[in-house]
This record gives C-alpha cells, structure tokens and sequence, in this order.
C-alpha cells in the first residue's frame, strides 16, 4: 500500500501488526486479518471508505478491507468463501463486482458511508454519500 503518510502511519501500523503477528502466532493463532487490510482498517478514517488506500492491495485483502471500510466488520465465513471463489479474477473487474454488490446491500445504504476515490463505479460522482 504507497500513500503519502507524512507522520508515518504506515510504518507504525506494519510494525504493530508484526508485533501482534509474533505473539499471535507464539499463542498458536493467527491473525484475523491480512497485513494490508489491518493498514487499511489503521489509516482509513471512520464512516468512510476510500478506495485509494486500497491501490496496492491483493484481491483478499481487498474483501477484507471492503467489508471493514464499507460495512464496518469482518466478511462472515460464507461471504469471505463467496468472494474468495473470485478473487482471481482481474482485479478492476473483481473489485468492481464487489464493491457494486456492497453499495447495493440495505446494510451498506443504513451504514452512510462516504466512499470516496470509487474508481470502480460509472457513476460521474465518485465520492458518493451513500
């Protein structure tokens, strides 16, 4: 994930996340998200999703960082299985598909999420107030 980040937060939120990756898997478990959509869910502001910081990421971080910034959780099993079968599609095309599902969800329109730097959408307005 590149973005200019003048007070580092990309750096403190990689290395927090292998911290916390460390002591996870010292207990035997692992980390409930990707390194990029932990970064993700650090540097996006609350009530927003911006789709730039998501530039650089996999398509399975993509999912995760999605449902954080759009929906505000994690994906459930069966949706994080849903889009795994996908995720080795293009990545516009994927990533188009799946954000045109979210904003169409009755949860995403409750949510009021500001998504801004929608590259994916036809729509002219691409900082739409959902």
């Amino acid at each position: 994930m590149q973005r200019r980040d003048c007070f580092g937060l990309h750096d403190i939120a990689k290395k927090v996340y292998r911290i916390a990756e460390e002591n996870m898997e010292k207990a035997g478990e692992k980390m409930a998200l990707p390194e990029d959509a932990f970064k993700f869910f650090v540097l996006n502001k609350t009530g927003e999703m911006d789709l730039y910081l998501c530039e650089y990421m996999d398509n399975e971080s993509f999912i995760y960082a999605a449902y954080l910034g759009m929906l505000g959780r994690k994906p459930e099993p069966r949706a994080l299985e849903k889009w795994m079968a996908y995720k080795d599609m293009p990545r516009f095309k994927f990533r188009k598909k799946m954000i045109d599902n979210i904003m169409k969800s009755a949860e995403f329109r409750a949510k009021g999420v500001i998504v801004r730097n929608n590259i994916y959408s036809d729509d002219v307005n691409r900082n739409a107030i959902w």
